[in-house]
């Protein structure tokens, strides 16, 4: 008798743990690992061929066919969370939490409200979604995964920049920029917010102390770039037509056209200044 009751407090506890795997059934094994891991593996790859398709679109300047894309590539890899598993899943998933917010504020910026109507591939609209604050949760997400990319920082001001909010703008290029000092987007963008800030700004020292600044961001920029960086011309066509120096203008948009870079744009901002 007494055996037995030191028998059963054993027997007990081994039913207590056959129920906790189900009262029967078994318990998961290595091949239960092995499928979800495979299906994690499937879900990557392809998040990685809708990032990579989201990408070739927005280099196109197909802003709604990258939304939609992008959006896809997040879904895709929104259980992928383990480095060990998957190395590169974490930079992975905030690179596309990061150009998905780019892109949901250049289609907040469109001006074809169309787009309004623009779905993701889950059937989630995002057009009608798309807003700055929208935009900076998801670079915010982006950080909050990877905070290393001085690019993330970069992509903050750019929000703030499409929204008007040229010193918010200011702030996060200044981040950027000293976080890497060498890359010539980070310039010709703060010197594009110091532009309007100056259009802002009653003629003065004001404007012309950020005319100033603007025009020393655009000689980096293009100066980092060995004189390729089309944008800090066309900004600084700009600057120089703002500060009455139309002869300087026209000077940047010759340069352009030596060094063999379009000048299309330029132009029109010439041309229409001239109205």
């Amino acid at each position: 008798m007494a055996k037995m009751l030191r028998i059963m407090p054993v027997v007990a506890l081994l039913c207590l743990m056959a129920c906790s795997f189900g009262c029967g059934r078994k318990p998961p094994g290595p091949n239960d690992r092995t499928k979800e891991l495979a299906r994690l593996g499937i879900a990557f790859n392809n998040a990685k061929l809708d990032f990579n398709m989201g990408m070739q679109a927005y280099q196109a300047g197909q802003i709604l066919d990258a939304a939609t894309w992008l959006a896809s590539a997040i879904n895709r890899s929104r259980e992928v969370t383990s480095e060990a598993d998957f190395s590169g899943s974490t930079a992975f998933r905030a690179d596309a939490h990061f150009w998905y917010g780019v892109v949901l504020i250049d289609v907040f910026a469109l001006a074809d409200k169309s787009s309004l109507d623009i779905l993701d591939k889950q059937g989630n609209k995002i057009g009608e979604r798309a807003s700055p604050q929208l935009a900076l949760s998801y670079m915010d997400k982006a950080i909050e995964l990877n905070p290393a990319p001085p690019l993330y920082y970069w992509g903050k001001g750019y929000v703030y920049l499409k929204t008007g909010d040229s010193k918010q703008a200011i702030s996060w290029f200044n981040t950027a920029i000293g976080r890497d000092n060498r890359d010539p987007n980070f310039y010709s963008h703060r010197a594009l917010a110091y532009y309007e800030l100056a259009r802002s700004s009653e003629p003065g020292r004001e404007r012309l102390s950020n005319l100033r600044l603007a025009q020393e961001d655009c000689s980096k920029a293009i100066l980092l770039s060995k004189k390729q960086h089309t944008h800090a011309y066309e900004v600084l066509v700009m600057i120089y037509l703002l500060g009455g120096q139309v002869d300087q203008a026209k000077k940047v948009i010759q340069d352009m056209d030596s060094e063999g870079l379009p000048t299309n744009r330029a132009v029109e901002i010439y041309n229409r200044s001239l109205k």
